[in-house]
């Protein structure tokens, strides 16, 4: 399988629908140094051998590291571990750090995945991660659709507000859409395309 480098918006979208795509992406795929470390016609979803996945170990340690000398990079992993391993209701608004430092979904996880050591067992920590990589995804799919509008994103809503427009768009987990007026502001509650 080829893994998608995560460059172009149409990819963001793909992996909504594509879970292998969704989980290398959630690997940090946007990075070249991990997307060569991981592209290859065997790779399906998951890193298979032993030194691969050492070496992802190796290059996360090093990133969160690095993460932590940055107050901004910092904030973002431990904002994300208080929603993902705490489970506290936040929203993120990190999507031009994610832009920026293509590394920054295998930090997030690895930095979790350590923090939460006698809290939550790998495998489910996985797999709220890819949760909340599904809406990153979509938001950042957003972001490049309309990059003047304020984006947050959590593993169950992708918030997009057009202050010039005077209207905020939610995609939730829904079936219905639903449309109301409040302080002047249109809200929009919309599914997520992939419950469609």
């Amino acid at each position: 399988m080829k893994v998608l480098t995560f460059d172009e918006p149409e990819h963001f979208k793909r992996s909504l629908s594509d879970d292998k795509q969704l989980a290398a992406f959630a690997l940090g795929a946007q990075s070249t140094m991990i997307h060569h470390l991981i592209h290859s016609e065997e790779y399906d979803g998951v890193p298979n051998d032993l030194a691969t996945q050492k070496t992802l170990e190796k290059l996360a340690r090093q990133f969160v590291y690095n993460y932590q000398q940055c107050p901004e990079r910092y904030r973002a992993l431990k904002r994300y571990k208080q929603m993902l391993v705490d489970s506290e209701p936040l929203m993120c608004d990190d999507l031009t750090l994610h832009l920026k430092y293509p590394a920054l979904t295998l930090a997030k996880y690895y930095y979790c995945l350590q923090q939460s050591k006698d809290k939550m067992d790998s495998m489910k920590l996985w797999e709220r991660h890819l949760r909340f990589c599904k809406t990153l995804c979509f938001a950042l799919k957003e972001y490049y659709a309309e990059p003047h509008s304020l984006i947050e994103y959590r593993h169950n809503m992708v918030q997009v507000v057009h202050p010039n427009q005077k209207q905020s768009s939610c995609y939730i987990e829904t079936k219905v859409p639903i449309c109301f007026h409040a302080l002047g502001y249109r809200f929009i509650l919309l599914p997520f395309p992939w419950l469609e």
